[in-house]
C-alpha cells in the first residue's frame, strides 16, 4: 500500500497493523515514492529468511548406490561418451 507522509503522520499504527497482517507500506512525498516501512521482527505471516549454509539439511537424499562403479560408469558415458576400460578416469 503507499499513503502519502501526512497519512503515515496521522494513521501510524494502523500502517503497522498493516504490517503485521503482511502489507508492504511506502510513503510518498508528493507523487514520488520516498519510503517504505520493515518489520523488525519475524511474524507468523512472514517466512524468516532461510541460512545458505544447512538450509538444505534434511531436504536432499542421495541413493544408496550414488557412489558405486555403475554410477561412476554412467556419469563417464554421459559427461564423455562410450570409454574403454584403459581410458577410464583414475579412482580418487
Amino acid at each position: 500500500m503507499r499513503v502519502s507522509a501526512q497519512f503515515a503522520e496521522k494513521h501510524l499504527t494502523e500502517l503497522l497493523d498493516a504490517m503485521d497482517r503482511g502489507d508492504d507500506v511506502e510513503i510518498e512525498r508528493g507523487d514520488k515514492p520516498s519510503a517504505k516501512l520493515m518489520l523488525l521482527r519475524p511474524e507468523a505471516g512472514r517466512p524468516e529468511k532461510v541460512s545458505l549454509l544447512g538450509g538444505m539439511k534434511g531436504k536432499i537424499h542421495f541413493a544408496a548406490d550414488w557412489n558405486s562403479e555403475a554410477t561412476a560408469t554412467l556419469l563417464e558415458e554421459m559427461f564423455y561418451g562410450a570409454v574403454s576400460q584403459h581410458e577410464r578416469l583414475p579412482k580418487a
